[in-house]
C-alpha cells in the first residue's frame, strides 16, 4: 500500500496494480472505514480498481490525521457484501458482432454464451454518471478498444474493452465493442437513488428478445431482478 499526497487537498492510497477482487476488497475496506468513521474535513471519496482518492479540506483535517486513520484499517475484515443483480440484455443490438466473431473465431452464440456465463464485479464508476466498469471478461472474447470511437453510442449499450465490460448509462461517444443493449435505466437524476447499481455489486447478464427489450423499456415500474443465489 502506498499513500501519496496530491496537492493541498487530495491524497491517493494505492494498492497492487491489477484488476482483481482481492485488491478491490482492500479498496472497499478502506472506503468502508472512512464511511463508518468519517473525519470532519473529508469532502469526497473516489474508489477505483486499485486505489482510493480522498479529497479533503486542509483547514479542517490534516494529512497526518488521514494517515493515522488509514493505519487503523483492518484490511482482512470482511466488508458488507454487494448486491447481486440479473441484468437483461438484447444481443440483437450488437454493433460489433462481426468483429467479435472474426477476432475470436467463435460463432455469435458462443460469444454470447461465454459472456453470459460470467458474473461480473463492479469495480468503479466513471467517464459518465453511472457508467459501470466491470470485470473480468473471458480471455476468449476480449477485444481492445476501438482505434476510432463512435460518435454516438445508445444508452444501455453493453460493451467490452480488453478485460473490462461496461454499460453506457446515457447516449454518448464511445470506443468500446458493443455486443448488446439493456433496457435497464442506470442513471436517473430525478430518482432518490439515481444509481441502482453500486461499486462492489455483481452482475450476471442474461439474454432477452427484442420484444422483451421493448416491453421492459416501456414499463417505467420495471426494476432489475436481484439475485439471491451463491
Amino acid at each position: 500500500m502506498e499513500i501519496k499526497r496530491i496537492g493541498e487537498q487530495a491524497c491517493i492510497i494505492s494498492f497492487k496494480e491489477e484488476i482483481s477482487k482481492s485488491t478491490h476488497h482492500q479498496v472497499m475496506a478502506l472506503l468502508g472505514h472512512f464511511k463508518s468513521q468519517p473525519l470532519v474535513g473529508i469532502t469526497d471519496l473516489i474508489p477505483s480498481y486499485n486505489a482510493l482518492t480522498i479529497i479533503f479540506n486542509p483547514f479542517r483535517v490534516q494529512f497526518d490525521q488521514l494517515r493515522e486513520s488509514i493505519s487503523q484499517v483492518d484490511f482482512e475484515k470482511a466488508g458488507q457484501p454487494g448486491k447481486k443483480w440479473k441484468m437483461p440484455v438484447c444481443y440483437d443490438f450488437a454493433l460489433d458482432q462481426k468483429d467479435f466473431c472474426q477476432s475470436t473465431g467463435l460463432s455469435w452464440q458462443e460469444v454470447i454464451d461465454l459472456y453470459t456465463s460470467t458474473t461480473y464485479h463492479v469495480y468503479m464508476m466513471g467517464f459518465l454518471p453511472g457508467f459501470l466498469y466491470m470485470g473480468e471478461v473471458d480471455t476468449k472474447i476480449r477485444l481492445p478498444r476501438k482505434k476510432t470511437p463512435r460518435k454516438k453510442v445508445e444508452a444501455g449499450s453493453v460493451g467490452i474493452a480488453g478485460a473490462q465490460t461496461g454499460v453506457y448509462p446515457i447516449m454518448s461517444p464511445g470506443g468500446w465493442n458493443i455486443l448488446g443493449r439493456t433496457p435497464i435505466t442506470l442513471f436517473d437524476p430525478t430518482d432518490e437513488k439515481p444509481f441502482p447499481v453500486e461499486i462492489g455489486d455483481e452482475i450476471l447478464f442474461y439474454p432477452i428478445s427484442q420484444q422483451e427489450f421493448k416491453t421492459i423499456l416501456k414499463d417505467k415500474k420495471y426494476r432489475m431482478e436481484e439475485s439471491h443465489g451463491s
